[in-house]
């Protein structure tokens, strides 16, 4: 997926996302849903990922510490410290690709997993290589991330 692409797909998950009731979503590689300002990609199952994220945050996928950061990935879900973005996501120039990059979230191909929010539709999110990597919204003005 082009950049360009990638980009008028944000632009659209932005406006389409519902305030109300579960979701039910299953991902093909390279599709991508949207809660606030998280977005949750379904990438190759062998995608880079770092370490398994331990202690008392580690199920959070979102920055920040207001309310509206508390996108979490529940069990059975297990979630790793982030390395890459997918290659379709493109920083604009003078923006540094490592402010979007978050977690990776890994389950068994086709197996649900929750990603509730206080004030977002909650999400059942099946992928079907079991692997997603979360990115996060990015203020064009700033050049920075968008932080709850």
């Amino acid at each position: 997926m082009k950049a360009e692409v990638a980009v008028e797909v944000m632009q659209r998950l932005q406006e389409s996302e519902p305030r109300e009731g579960l979701r039910e979503v299953k991902l093909a590689e390279g599709q991508g849903i949207r809660q606030g300002d998280v977005y949750v990609w379904c990438v190759p199952s062998d995608w880079p990922r770092g370490a398994v994220r331990v202690g008392e945050s580690a199920r959070v996928l979102g920055t920040g510490t207001a309310a509206g950061a508390r996108h979490i990935a529940e069990p059975p879900a297990v979630v790793h410290e982030g390395k890459t973005l997918p290659d379709w996501i493109e920083m604009p120039s003078g923006g540094d690709p490592a402010w979007l990059v978050g977690p990776v979230v890994v389950a068994m191909p086709g197996e649900p997993w929750m990603m509730p929010h206080p004030e977002h539709s909650p999400f059942r999110v099946r992928s079907t290589t079991g692997v997603c990597q979360i990115t996060y919204q990015y203020d064009p003005s700033t050049m920075r991330r968008v932080v709850d």
